[in-house]
């Protein structure tokens, strides 16, 4: 009784443990808002910021360090959740000007600021 009750354990575990890394990594693959920032000004990107569409609240700058002008980076923020796919991103310049743009990360993952 004991070997057949272990053996029936064993096949259980084998069966189930090579499903798990898979759908930890489809749930997290689809929490990711992340894309990439193309600054097609001059001037240099200082500060940026994502947040949901219209919430109202900005959080943290997201920006790793500057990005200058002509070039790009990968953005990655911290996102808690997938229930959001619009977001609004706003660009601040060195020079203080400001720009914003609502985009729908669930379908693109790459975004320009001219």
């Amino acid at each position: 009784m004991f070997s057949k009750l272990f053996r029936n354990t064993l096949i259980a575990v084998a069966v189930t443990l090579p499903m798990i890394p898979l759908g930890a990594g489809s749930a997290s693959a689809e929490n990711k808002r992340d894309f990439t920032l193309h600054n097609q000004d001059e001037l240099e990107i200082t500060q940026l910021y994502v947040a949901p569409a219209s919430s109202g609240y900005w959080g943290p700058n997201v920006l790793r360090q500057d990005v200058l002008g002509g070039s790009s980076t990968r953005i990655i923020f911290n996102n808690t959740s997938n229930r959001y796919c619009v977001y609004d991103i706003l660009a601040i310049w060195a020079d203080g000007s400001k720009g914003q743009v609502r985009v729908n990360l669930c379908t693109t993952d790459s975004v320009a600021f001219n």
